[in-house]
């Protein structure tokens, strides 16, 4: 992705967060891994990149995600969970704005290319 950004252009990267919570629905919604902030950070370095921004996201979907899809093996959203989280995500995205948790669902790096 690196070589196909111009010097000053952007890469933003989202990726599912944290191997431990790795589960039925992650293999339901096809995603093949989960990264760990230190592992996504070196797939990165040596690239011509710097790093912007580097932050966990929505922890509470984190606790759900575990929940749902490493205890009681689901392959789905409960859509009362996932209706109940849809209300509660104005919110949710306020105070992670003022409070960046220190766990997430998701990973989310900002980084630009620098120029040569």
């Amino acid at each position: 992705m690196s070589a196909l950004l111009q010097p000053g252009g952007m890469l933003i990267i989202l990726v599912p967060a944290l191997k431990k919570i790795y589960g039925s629905m992650d293999i339901s919604f096809e995603h093949y891994r989960r990264y760990e902030k230190k592992e996504l950070k070196s797939l990165i370095q040596g690239h011509n990149l710097e790093i912007l921004n580097f932050y966990y996201m929505n922890f509470l979907g984190l606790l759900g995600w575990f929940f749902n899809g490493r205890i009681l093996n689901k392959k789905d959203l409960p859509e009362n969970q996932t209706k109940l989280f849809d209300k509660l995500v104005p919110f949710l995205r306020l105070a992670e704005k003022i409070i960046r948790p220190p766990l997430g669902q998701s990973l989310i790096l900002i980084a630009q290319k620098k120029a040569k």
